[in-house]
């Protein structure tokens, strides 16, 4: 383990598969053209000007998201990324 995995003193296993699931059929929904923030931000709920425009609050997976704190669905999604990355190498 590193560093900071010996000084957490507790670990909270959560299963996150129907997240992962929620996210990437939003990607594809939007047609891969997005970054990961407005990808989050559609998720959350956003109704930004942005959103609207592009007419994404009609979507069914729009605000499903809003259960995580913004830091951790921010932390999730760099997770994510970053396995995907490591997976494609």
């Amino acid at each position: 383990m590193c560093d900071n995995c010996l000084k957490i003193k507790k670990f909270v296993e959560k299963d996150v598969t129907e997240i992962t699931k929620q996210l990437v059929e939003l990607v594809k929904l939007t047609g891969e053209q997005f970054s990961s923030s407005h990808i989050l931000e559609v998720h959350r709920g956003s109704l930004s000007q942005y959103v609207k425009k592009h007419r994404y609050e009609t979507l069914g997976l729009h605000g499903l998201g809003n259960i995580l704190p913004r830091v951790k669905h921010l932390e999730f999604c760099v997770i994510l990324l970053l396995r995907i990355f490591l997976l494609r190498m």
